[in-house]
């Protein structure tokens, strides 16, 4: 009967703890300064030690509940905290963006009155357009400016194996017999 319990508790339970232990976790990091100790790559390591041990000894029930919650809190507070800062990730500005447009267009659908849903989604899809398009075109700005890759070098085969027969020849240990030389 517990474990019926268990099955029906735990996911209604992650459901309404995950959200508030993610905005949680992103405070708690983003009150942390820069040149904190926390911030570096031993904090880090500590850290991941930290949730390893907690996950390999992580029991059933209500415990088990508490621990695997308490990793969740560190796994969303490493993210913020260990973020390495690139100063322009174009993924991750535009997953931002985005996500931002659509926080925003949930609240503006929730608190718009019923009868003007049908204007508010059209205006909603309009922006919506007009950020697609800005966005294609900020992709391919982007891969214009994007760092080239220089073109890799053609291997010549037949030179690498005179130049791999030679060094066998002269760098031969004395425990691997000369094979006779045949005519050619």
């Amino acid at each position: 009967m517990a474990k019926n319990w268990q099955k029906i508790l735990n996911p209604l339970i992650s459901s309404i703890a995950d959200p508030l232990l993610r905005k949680t976790a992103e405070r708690f990091a983003a009150s942390i300064p820069e040149g904190s100790w926390l911030r570096s790559e031993v904090a880090e390591r500590i850290l991941a030690g930290l949730k390893g041990l907690a996950e390999s000894y992580k029991g059933a029930g209500v415990s088990g509940l508490f621990v695997e919650k308490a990793t969740d809190f560190f796994d969303f507070a490493s993210g913020s905290l260990f973020e390495k800062k690139t100063g322009g990730d174009f993924s991750s500005t535009a997953q931002r963006w985005m996500n931002k447009f659509f926080e925003e267009a949930q609240e503006t659908l929730a608190s718009s009155p019923a009868d003007n849903l049908d204007e508010v989604r059209d205006r909603l899809f309009k922006e919506f357009q007009i950020r697609k398009e800005i966005f294609n075109l900020v992709c391919e700005s982007e891969k214009e400016f994007r760092p080239q890759k220089p073109a890799p070098k053609s291997i010549d085969w037949a030179e690498l194996d005179k130049k791999a027969a030679n060094w066998l020849e002269t760098n031969r240990p004395s425990w691997i017999r000369r094979r006779p030389r045949r005519n050619q």
